[in-house]
């Protein structure tokens, strides 16, 4: 049976169309390391209705099959996957995620997991240079306006948390807007950033 298991393995920094919410919680240790507490997805019902035009799932067979908690909370505690974009010392961690990186994860992917992947016509990952208005006017074109409106109003937040004991001195983002209390930062990463990147970004806290 076909799987988008490369949609959630991707949903640490590239969660496809989703509308609402999407949260991915990450907590620094005193070790150096750190934790993927939770990640929290919501699949739009632009997207529902694209995925089952084009495979033979519907209704929560979509949900069950392709974001699964199961599935979801394998992929964030794989540190294989994880580790190519979260980095920890003993006073910071950093996300940093880049064209590059994703690419990397393409090339990593078996030939269903590609095609699958291929879908998204995301230049982050084609290496084409698109703006992101181009981009989200692409999506329109082959899939339809609601879904190109869902991604674009779709919203990553990423969610960083100090080891404990430790209170958050300083948290920068290279990029995109940031708010944060004495123990957590919050990031809030428009969907077509990160499908149309053409640059590296990152996220980090210091302590």
């Amino acid at each position: 049976m076909k799987r988008f298991l490369i949609m959630i393995a991707a949903a640490a920094v590239l969660p496809l169309f989703f509308s609402c919410k999407n949260e991915i919680i990450i907590t620094a240790d005193n070790s150096g390391g750190y934790t993927i507490d939770a990640c929290s997805l919501n699949l739009g019902n632009a997207l529902k209705e694209t995925i089952q035009q084009i495979t033979d799932y519907s209704g929560q067979d979509i949900e069950e099959s392709f974001f699964s908690e199961k599935e979801i909370a394998r992929t964030c505690t794989d540190k294989n996957f994880t580790d190519r974009f979260i980095s920890c010392t003993s006073y910071s961690l950093v996300v940093k995620v880049s064209p590059e990186i994703l690419q990397q994860t393409y090339f990593s992917l078996t030939d269903e997991e590609k095609n699958y992947m291929d879908l998204l016509m995301a230049p982050s990952l084609t290496g084409e240079v698109m703006l992101p208005e181009e981009y989200r006017d692409l999506v329109a074109s082959v899939y339809g306006e609601e879904l190109a409106e869902e991604m674009w109003d779709a919203k990553v937040i990423l969610n960083v948390g100090c080891p404990a004991g430790k209170k958050i001195k300083k948290a920068l983002s290279s990029r995109h807007e940031i708010s944060h209390s004495e123990k957590r930062a919050s990031f809030e990463i428009p969907l077509v950033y990160l499908l149309s990147m053409q640059s590296t970004a990152e996220y980090s806290i210091y302590w």
